[in-house]
């Protein structure tokens, strides 16, 4: 399979929705803007187009990756000024997370291959900061921002199985399959 590149939120959207009219793609942004289109589930959707998929609730791919998406949002400190940041959720996730941000005021995307061994380390989500021209930085993206042509090769899926056999050993099938 040919792998375009995809950059702005009207790539994602094209090749989702097999669309290239800019005006469809407007039309489509906006509905992804107010949710009445899950994010989630396109990103899912095309990655789908390159990895083998699970049909599993607790990992979305064969190799035991998930796919996550993320929109940046604005918050205001305390003290009066403003800070931007994307949250990733990792609940009951044991393989490498494929994530794509979105900041809502540019159209540009941003991938990262976030490792078990990295995020197990946060009792929370993971926090992605931006800076002030809308650009992902700081320490998670300075260590896993990648492009998308890396974020749809396989992975090598050797800590997840070993940390899901663990768990079979020593929980509930009922524990492990939660979503």
């Amino acid at each position: 399979m040919s792998t375009i590149e995809v950059k702005t939120i009207y790539d994602l959207l094209s090749v989702c929705f097999n669309e290239n009219d800019p005006a469809e793609l407007e039309k489509l942004k906006k509905y992804a803007q107010t949710g009445l289109i899950n994010m989630g589930k396109v990103w899912e959707t095309v990655l789908g187009d390159y990895l083998e998929e699970s049909y599993q609730a607790w990992r979305d791919y064969k190799d035991f990756s998930d796919a996550k998406f993320a929109t940046v949002s604005t918050f205001q400190r305390r003290c009066g000024n403003y800070y931007h940041q994307a949250t990733v959720s990792k609940a009951n996730k044991i393989g490498m997370l494929r994530v794509c941000l979105w900041g809502i005021d540019k159209d540009d995307l941003y991938f990262m291959l976030i490792p078990y061994s990295h995020y197990s380390q946060y009792n929370g989500p993971i926090k992605v900061s931006f800076n002030w021209r809308g650009y992902p930085n700081g320490y998670n993206y300075d260590r896993y921002g990648c492009k998308f042509a890396d974020v749809i090769k396989p992975v090598d899926s050797t800590e997840a199985i070993k940390l899901y056999e663990h768990n079979l050993k020593n929980k509930s099938s009922a524990q492990i399959h939660m979503a």
